[in-house]
């Protein structure tokens, strides 16, 4: 049989299959995916930036039917299965006092935070294993 064409009795061809089941598997689903793209070597925004990308269907579905914030979460707790901790940028919030005007407040500086704790996380980096035991390897994107 010639590469481009399909062969429907081929049992050697990929087949995607739809189950369908009462139960929500939203979560599975992400996990998979995002424990997958972080053994790729992906971090936390890499991986939310897919979730946003409507060309990426099955984990654009998931934000889509749950939100950013169970997308976070689901994020959240990968990484730390896998002993990597990591830290969502805050939004910008409004004080009382400024409500009227709906000026933002910008965060407190984290550039300071980086510095001082560059060192120590680099330390923790090299500590870090997998689920399994295994050393987590660095990667340098």
């Amino acid at each position: 049989m010639p590469k481009d064409e399909f062969d429907l009795d081929d049992p050697l061809e990929l087949n995607g299959v739809a189950l369908y089941t009462d139960e929500d598997t939203s979560r599975e689903m992400a996990a998979c995916f995002v424990e997958e793209f972080l053994m790729l070597g992906y971090n936390h925004k890499q991986l939310l930036a897919l979730f946003r990308n409507p060309h990426y269907l099955g984990i654009n579905m998931v934000l889509q039917n749950k939100g950013e914030p169970f997308v976070k979460e689901v994020i959240s707790d990968i990484f730390a299965r896998w002993g990597k901790k990591i830290e969502w940028p805050a939004a910008n919030t409004i004080r009382s006092d400024d409500a009227q005007s709906h000026t933002p407040v910008a965060p407190a500086s984290r550039e300071c935070l980086n510095l001082a704790t560059s060192v120590a996380q680099d330390d923790l980096d090299e500590k870090l294993t997998d689920p399994l035991g295994n050393p987590v390897p660095k990667l340098n994107l």
